[in-house]
């Protein structure tokens, strides 16, 4: 498809590229590759982040297509929204797989599964249960976690302090991080608790969201949901910022994720990360703070909380 559009209209798209980067959303869900190309066509090279129709053929401006699509109403979603009312038992899978890391045997013998495969929102990665596409997962964990932060003081700290964190077209991560820091302290620091990984993405995908809503979006990585750490990239007018979250465990295993978030930069072509760690050793013997690292080359901001 996108061969026969260049072939009419000569923009010197880099294909292989533009494909890739469509296909790192979509998974190839043919609804949601064809509304990425319209959307490219008829609305996206009309912001100002765009020169001209043909500079938006590029995965800037894939990212921004799925960021109208996520920021739209659409049939396809309004459907995801009533199956959840419909199936309660699909909608807490989904719920524990994003939320809660939970990993589920793909077996199409179980109900729910059969249910979420049908209609295209689950699939079959290394035997286990995943969901198709990142598209799906990240206007599912904006629907999930909306409907848990209605109420919350982080949200709403974030939403009072946001001017803070922009600057022109620029996200201040490190400011960003610097805060949370702070208002995380604030109200949980003194909470004794059986803190899981899980639990630090979704209190700072809380105070996130708020931040960047309406400008831009973020997906968390599949292939680290489950594992000892959890890698978010944040996508702001163009711009990814990569953000690893792991519990501190000692520094032989921070070394070992400065490394791992390294790796991680290097896929994504980027020199700068932010690792956070949350520290729950009772004897000290890490402090708390915020400092600046270079590690092989990259800039990586490590904050523990």
């Amino acid at each position: 498809m996108l061969e026969e559009y260049e072939a009419d209209y000569k923009y010197g798209m880099d294909i292989d590229k533009l494909s890739n980067e469509i296909y790192a959303y979509t998974s190839g869900y043919p609804y949601l590759v064809s509304q990425i190309c319209k959307l490219l066509d008829e609305s996206v090279w009309k912001n100002k982040d765009f020169g001209d129709r043909a500079s938006v053929w590029c995965p800037e401006g894939v990212r921004a297509a799925v960021k109208y699509m996520l920021m739209s109403r659409s049939i396809l979603f309004d459907d995801i929204n009533k199956n959840l009312d419909l199936y309660p038992d699909l909608n807490e899978m989904l719920h524990h797989i994003l939320l809660g890391g939970k990993s589920y045997p793909f077996s199409l013998a179980d109900n729910t599964i059969q249910i979420g495969t049908m209609f295209g929102y689950l699939k079959e990665e290394d035997y286990k249960v995943a969901i198709t596409n990142r598209i799906f997962e990240t206007y599912l964990y904006d629907l999930f976690y909306l409907n848990e932060t209605k109420n919350s003081r982080l949200a709403d700290a974030a939403a009072v302090e946001r001017n803070q964190f922009i600057s022109g077209h620029y996200l201040d991560m490190d400011k960003v991080l610097e805060r949370f820091q702070a208002h995380y302290t604030s109200y949980y620091g003194e909470k004794d608790w059986e803190f899981l990984e899980e639990d630090g993405r979704f209190l700072f995908l809380t105070f996130l969201k708020p931040i960047i809503n309406g400008t831009g979006h973020y997906y968390v990585d599949a292939g680290t949901r489950d594992q000892r750490r959890t890698d978010i990239i944040v996508d702001y007018h163009g711009k990814q910022y990569i953000i690893e979250l792991k519990i501190w465990h000692g520094e032989e295993y921070q070394v070992k994720g400065r490394k791992q978030l390294c790796d991680y930069l290097d896929s994504y072509e980027q020199n700068k990360g932010w690792l956070v760690s949350f520290c729950f050793n009772k004897a000290k013997e890490k402090k708390t703070g915020i400092k600046k690292i270079n590690e092989a080359g990259k800039i990586i901001t490590e904050v523990v909380i």
